[in-house]
């Protein structure tokens, strides 16, 4: 039995050695026929040179050429890759290698074993793996049942697999999983949502999510609701949900790329109010048409839109796909015709009902579009106007530098230098989901507010308020601008450049624990009658003074009347015209120059006028004598 055991130990030790020997053949090229192969230590022909190319073996493989293929050689210098490859990796510890053929300039990858057996077919986009990990990660290519408009019929997403090819997560995801603890927060490719998964390819949190981030104890989420929610690592629910205020229902697109696209469009889903869209009669030249107005008709109902209390309701066109022909419809490849609706909605964002059941646009000016509506047989124009906070009182307008379109939605990207092509690309089904509820809810993603002050800190604030009286004051529409960042010259004047209306400000979401990444510019509504104003509000934050050593540079306004221990930051603020608050629209730390007549706020791009800018003050404004302090006793120098 010994002599047995002894036998077979040196017949497996002489096969390793012959292994260890084979790997250490030299790659050679054969100066006659100009081929490579392999040589010994004795440099003697072991495996004759037929190859165009080859690499050196590595635990019994090598990677070979033959007509500008590649393949792999055992030590015997036999096939088990087939030289079918235009490019080949070495074998992992897995013993699978990643491979690629270019067809029609695509690149496609796939993963083969030592054997040549395909693990992952070559339909992918992307491949991934490693030598410890049991997971390959594939971003292949899908045939889609229902491809849209702007969809191929192939679209590639990332899936699972395991080290025999079988599936573990059906493609989906928009990136790769990254696990973390065993989680992996992952993006749905279809519709942008996210969720989390298990390394089983399960889902612990529902794709259902605008945004999550992982925490120390779990997840933080952004729903579609735009509710914050808190999750523990196995994907329960805990703590309480927070609703956030004034979100509203976004404009449903589905999966249709093209309605995704047109609502991005400014004119296509923007919110038109009652002092923004009128029905309309129109006549002119092609540089010029005079539109005569009068109240919004709801053609549907044959009567006049019913704007609510408050004229708190708004219209919005909408790009529908339809199983009939009209006049004006946008018809594409696949046959399929779309038609513009108006459809007025309440202020949160519920239908109320439709008032033109299809139409399309014939003018495009400067100022405005006319758009043929149609309801119930009967037949009227709208006339609507790019400024939220146009106050159309006159019965007979001008128009200026009308077109008329020949196909209504391509005209309407045109006629805007917009490039028709990008925004067709920039809806990827990954992103679309996410971009229509950003564009609905901007101002609620970018919403804060009024923080609860304790009674002793209110009575604080008013006190500081009637020194400083600007914080008391209303901003009306006209007194509040958007300026470019001032610069002072040596002699103290103030140089910035003033845009005209309407007043819009870039908004950044202030979800707490969500980086939602939201930043986008929003034009503010001063309401039906224009009569909402603007507020310069004090926001105490408290301090430890002791460890203060110049209030000049801290960067914020600095009570220097009363001395209480409190920095403050600014916060601008949209109100009714009875007080109520609205919503939070810009945050500063401090007025950047202050005048006697002007305010900048360099941090949100804005400046403040003591009275009503005039036409004759743009483009360039020139402030002189304008102190540059964050003291609040300046400020109650003013004679605000």
């Amino acid at each position: 039995m010994k002599r047995i055991l002894t036998i077979a130990t040196m017949m497996l030790t002489a096969s390793v050695l012959v292994l260890a020997g084979n790997d250490d053949l030299k790659v050679q090229k054969d100066k006659a026929t100009k081929k490579f192969g392999y040589i010994n230590k004795a440099k003697e022909w072991v495996i004759e040179p037929q190859f165009d190319k080859a690499k050196k073996f590595d635990d019994g493989y090598a990677l070979v050429e033959v007509n500008e293929k590649w393949g792999a050689i055992n030590t015997l210098g036999e096939f088990t890759v087939q030289p079918i490859y235009d490019d080949i990796d070495g074998f992992n510890k897995n013993g699978l290698s990643e491979v690629w053929n270019k067809i029609d300039k695509v690149k496609y990858h796939g993963v083969i074993n030592t054997e040549g057996a395909e693990i992952i077919p070559l339909e992918c986009v992307n491949i991934h793996m490693t030598n410890k990990s049991r997971i390959i990660y594939a971003d292949r290519y899908v045939d889609l049942v229902e491809p849209n408009v702007y969809t191929q019929s192939r679209v590639h997403m990332w899936g699972m697999y395991n080290l025999e090819g079988a599936t573990v997560a059906e493609p989906q995801f928009a990136e790769r999983p990254s696990f973390s603890n065993g989680r992996a927060i992952v993006t749905d490719r279809e519709t942008g949502l996210m969720g989390v998964i298990n390394e089983s390819g399960s889902y612990v949190i529902e794709p259902y999510h605008l945004k999550i981030r992982q925490t120390t104890d779990g997840y933080n989420t952004l729903d579609v609701c735009l509710t914050q929610e808190t999750f523990n690592d196995a994907g329960s629910p805990v703590g309480s949900f927070v609703a956030l205020p004034g979100a509203v229902a976004p404009y449903y697109t589905g999966n249709d790329d093209l309605l995704a696209v047109a609502y991005g469009h400014r004119l296509i889903g923007m919110r038109m109010h009652r002092n923004t869209i009128r029905s309309c009669t129109s006549s002119g030249s092609s540089s010029l048409t005079k539109v005569s107005c009068a109240p919004l008709v709801d053609l549907v109902r044959n009567c006049y839109v019913d704007w609510g209390l408050n004229s708190c309701r708004f219209v919005r066109l909408e790009l529908v796909k339809t199983g009939e022909q009209h006049t004006g419809d946008i018809i594409y490849t696949d046959g399929s015709h779309y038609t513009i609706q108006a459809v007025l909605y309440e202020a949160n964002g519920e239908c109320v009902n439709i008032i033109s059941d299809w139409g399309y646009f014939t003018v495009f000016s400067n100022d405005a579009l006319i758009y043929r509506a149609h309801g119930n047989g009967k037949e009227s124009e709208y006339v609507l106007f790019y400024d939220i906070n146009a106050d159309i009182t006159e019965n007979s307008i001008a128009l200026r530098n009308c077109t008329y379109p020949s196909s209504n939605f391509i005209s309407l990207l045109e006629f805007n230098n917009a490039d028709y092509e990008m925004l067709t690309n920039w809806y990827k089904a990954k992103d679309r989901q996410r971009k229509v509820y950003e564009m609905e809810n901007v101002g609620v993603l970018s919403y804060s507010q009024l923080p609860a002050l304790s009674p002793k800190e209110r009575d604080m604030v008013n006190d500081l308020s009637r020194h400083a009286r600007i914080f008391g004051r209303k901003f009306y529409i006209g007194d509040v601008l958007n300026c470019s960042k001032a610069t002072c010259n040596e002699e103290g004047n103030v140089k910035i450049k003033i845009e005209k209306n309407p007043l819009h400000i870039k908004f950044v979401d202030k979800f707490d624990n969500v980086g939602y990444g939201t930043e986008i510019d929003e034009d503010i509504y001063f309401g039906g009658k224009n009569d909402r104003y603007i507020g310069l509000d004090l926001i105490p934050v408290k301090i430890d003074r002791s460890k203060i050593v110049n209030p000049a540079q801290i960067g914020y306004l600095w009570d220097d009347i009363h001395d209480y221990n409190y920095k403050f930051y600014i916060q601008v603020n949209l109100y009714e015209n009875d007080n109520t608050y609205v919503r939070t629209i810009a945050e500063c730390n401090t007025i950047s120059y202050i005048g006697e007549n002007y305010l900048v706020l360099n941090e949100c791009g804005l400046v403040i006028a003591r009275t009503q800018f005039r036409p004759q003050d743009f483009p360039n404004l020139e402030f002189k004598n304008l102190l540059s302090s964050n003291y609040l006793s300046k400020l109650a120098e003013l004679n605000w």
